[in-house]
């Protein structure tokens, strides 16, 4: 056949097929731009995770009252600075110290059953009658029980699976504090280790850095605390250190929280903690709570200290109710709970025991 003057067929290729002629895969390269910096392999020793370090702290507007906030004495070995942020902070609250590791307060001739005269571990702040604070580090949150741990009375009657995940200090105050609160903040300061010297120093925000560990404990925490939903709201927080940021976090925390409580009683009485609060408090009553009725039922009964608990005994269900909605539910069923004891055959057969 005459193939003269016709032209050459050639066959098309298509970049959706490969071409079976040929063994070797055709890749097409994408288009880097000069000045774009190579990407590099991931390195096994690269375990660190940055983000910008910002200081921004929750604003609520002032209340009209001056806010009480409850310190644990704990506090002035372990967070001075914080305190004293506090006392001179310009907006400051009504300070009231608690020693909650003093147990020499004892409510005699009234029984007190060995689980009882173990003090309850109350949080390091309390803001108002449902609400505290926990204050703890990012290293805290690594912190594990080493094995043999004694675990708290109050968690040893609880079920394995529940136990094996209290495993750490901090997890044990929070699941110890959770029947006495509504909302429970954990706030964890996160120390970022300083610039380095060729760093640029116009660069106003610094990377916050934190390794795997860190990371991963603090996602188990947050677990842990969400495991609590059903009943009270744990919320853990990762705020950068310094005592100025700490104490701004405290002092808006406890705005948001501020309440008005019946009969104006802001100081709560006296600052000194009385025989009858200890007693409300190793019921399942925090500090706040406690204070604040006791007060209140002491203003209704009129009879001085002494009525207190007559005062709160003797306080009808449409007041109950109020104070419900001012300490929460969760407290008001404890109230409800201890007003609901026979008392009077409690006290008889200690007075009993004591004339043996």
């Amino acid at each position: 056949m005459e193939t003269r003057n016709r032209a050459k067929r050639h066959i098309s290729k298509s970049a959706y097929f490969s071409n079976q002629s040929s063994g070797v895969t055709h890749v097409q390269k994408d288009t880097v731009l000069e000045g774009t910096p190579a990407p590099q392999e991931p390195s096994s020793n690269h375990h660190n995770v940055a983000s910008p370090l910002t200081t921004q702290v929750p604003q609520y507007e002032s209340v009209h009252h001056t806010p009480t906030i409850f310190l644990s004495t704990t506090l002035l070995k372990t967070h001075l600075g914080l305190v004293k942020s506090l006392e001179r902070a310009e907006e400051r609250p009504v300070i009231i110290y608690r020693d909650y590791l003093n147990n020499e307060q004892t409510l005699k001739p009234a029984p007190i059953q060995p689980i009882q005269a173990i003090p309850p571990k109350e949080a390091d702040i309390i803001i108002s009658p449902t609400t505290s604070i926990i204050l703890t580090t990012s290293q805290a949150t690594t912190q594990r029980y080493l094995p043999g741990h004694k675990q708290h009375p109050h968690i040893i009657s609880h079920s394995s699976s529940i136990k094996a995940t209290i495993n750490s200090p901090l997890r044990e105050q929070i699941f110890l504090l959770a029947p006495r609160y509504e909302n429970i903040y954990v706030l964890i300061t996160h120390t970022t280790p300083p610039p380095p010297p060729n760093s640029n120093p116009n660069h106003k925000q610094q990377p916050w850095t934190a390794d795997e560990q860190i990371l991963s404990n603090q996602a188990s925490l947050a677990a842990f605390c969400a495991s609590f939903s059903p009943h009270v709201t744990v919320q853990p927080l990762v705020i950068p250190s310094g005592t100025e940021t700490v104490a701004r976090w405290v002092l808006a925390l406890a705005k948001k929280h501020a309440i008005a409580l019946p009969g104006g009683s802001q100081g709560l009485g006296s600052a000194e903690e009385t025989r009858w609060e200890v007693f409300l408090r190793r019921e399942g009553l925090n500090s706040y709570a406690a204070r604040a009725l006791l007060d209140s039922a002491k203003g209704r009964s009129g009879t001085g200290g002494r009525g207190e608990l007559s005062g709160l005994l003797e306080m009808s269900e449409q007041n109950r109710r109020v104070w419900g909605e001012l300490v929460g539910e969760r407290v008001l069923r404890r109230l409800e709970g201890i007003l609901k004891k026979d008392w009077q055959c409690d006290w008889a057969l200690t007075f009993a025991d004591s004339q043996n």
